[in-house]
């Protein structure tokens, strides 16, 4: 799996998991660590820092 699909698989769940129960959380990390290859806890890190929409940040001219 490339790393732009891995991207747009963690933006697809990412809103999922946000509302998920604490069980429902268990169930999509052990998919997303099945899929992606990664480590459950570097993707509860991922999937707790992820921010969907970044303001650009303002530049002083």
């Amino acid at each position: 799996m490339s790393s732009q699909s891995k991207r747009e698989y963690l933006e697809a769940i990412y809103l999922r998991y946000k509302r998920a129960s604490r069980k429902g959380k268990a169930v999509i990390l052990d998919e997303f660590c099945a899929t992606c290859g990664y480590h459950r806890k570097y993707a509860i890190r991922l999937l707790r820092k992820f921010r969907r929409f970044i303001k650009p940040k303002h530049t002083k001219i």
